[in-house]
């Protein structure tokens, strides 16, 4: 991921950050997220826990 990329989606985050923290189903896509972006860099792992999650 590029850094402007990165940049961008952080302001984006830190903007709706409150916001999605007053709703509990929005609390926890974005932990969700969080999850799978630092699981994404190992394949297989990812996969993995990709597959755990749709299970929930």
């Amino acid at each position: 991921m590029n850094l402007a990329l990165r940049a961008f989606i952080n302001h984006l985050s830190t903007q709706a950050t409150s916001a999605i923290k007053r709703s509990r189903r929005g609390f926890y896509a974005m932990n969700a997220m969080l999850f799978i972006n630092q699981r994404s860099h190992q394949r297989s792992r990812y996969e993995s826990d990709y597959g755990v999650l749709c299970r929930l």
